[in-house]
């Protein structure tokens, strides 16, 4: 009896590094997968029998009691509240690299260049009124600086008609990591009735989370609603966008599109702006020509 004993105490032992070795092995395999948290098995001693005579417990070995994932939720929450910035100067850049592009600085072909050779021409004229060289040159310089001028006011009348399907474009994005976020929270809450914890699961949706956040500002936090049957909290996740629920558990209140009937800035915008709203309607929450790539 006492060599079965010792013999059943020796097997869960090698159950346990078993059990370390196929997580190590997990997390070697997943060292490029991104998003992936680094898993350890939380290990303790088993259950001890007492001794009939008095004389204390015998132990009775090791177990792996969980799978954690190491990862400090505080500092996603904090990448959540600060990746919108990081975002909005990103698309500004590309923006800004853009309009650089369009006014070619430094050049000589730039806008300097055409500024100057236009009020240098100015400044022969006025010298020499009389010189028909120089009116001809007045007159060639003059058609130069109208041509660039259009030229940019096209290409910023085209940018912003680029920026406007980004809009709808983005907007798509949104609703789209929303359902794969609500329907990640069903698989994780399925999983974890039992006690466990679905670590890869959290996992596709932390990256699906740092994704949203850098698209549009939320607030993100799990609620306690109650208790599961194995006496844990049952905790929901509640993703919000200007105070209203966008992820509400397992349910999407998406965004929708709608072009703007009158122009704000009449001499500056281009007809069909559109406006993001909640899909039920309510509340008016952006403007495509402030979004500058990301919505906020």
């Amino acid at each position: 009896m006492s060599s079965f004993f010792g013999f059943n105490v020796a097997v869960k032992g090698l159950y346990t590094a078993q059990r370390n070795m196929d997580i190590i092995n997990h997390n070697i395999n997943n060292i490029n997968t991104p998003g992936y948290s680094r898993q350890v098995a939380i290990q303790a001693a088993s259950n001890p029998i007492s001794l009939l005579n008095g004389t204390g417990m015998l132990g009775t070995g090791s177990e792996v009691l969980a799978i954690e994932r190491i990862r400090d939720e505080y500092l996603d929450y904090k990448y959540w509240s600060e990746n919108i910035s990081y975002g909005e100067w990103n698309a500004k850049r590309a923006l800004l690299a853009d309009m650089e592009v369009t006014f070619n600085e430094p050049s000589d072909s730039g806008f300097n260049a055409v500024i100057n050779g236009f009020y240098n021409s100015l400044h022969e004229l006025a010298k020499d009124p009389n010189n028909d060289a120089i009116r001809a040159l007045v007159k060639e310089q003059g058609v130069t600086f109208a041509r660039y001028f259009n030229n940019i006011a096209s290409h910023f009348e085209e940018l912003q008609f680029d920026i406007n399907n980004q809009v709808k474009t983005i907007v798509a994005e949104i609703n789209s990591l929303g359902a794969q976020i609500a329907q990640l929270n069903k698989q994780i809450y399925s999983a974890e009735l039992d006690g466990n914890t679905a670590n890869d699961l959290r996992d596709q949706r932390t990256v699906l989370i740092d994704e949203l956040s850098q698209l549009v500002n939320i607030d993100v936090n799990e609620v306690v609603v109650g208790k599961l049957p194995n006496g844990k909290d049952d905790k929901r996740m509640v993703i919000t966008i200007s105070g209203k629920a966008f992820v509400d558990s397992f349910d999407v209140n998406n965004l929708a599109i709608k072009q703007r009937a009158d122009k704000l800035n009449e001499n500056e915008d281009i007809p069909n702006l559109y406006e993001v709203l909640w899909e039920d309607g309510n509340s008016l929450m952006f403007e495509a020509e402030n979004s500058k790539g990301c919505l906020m």
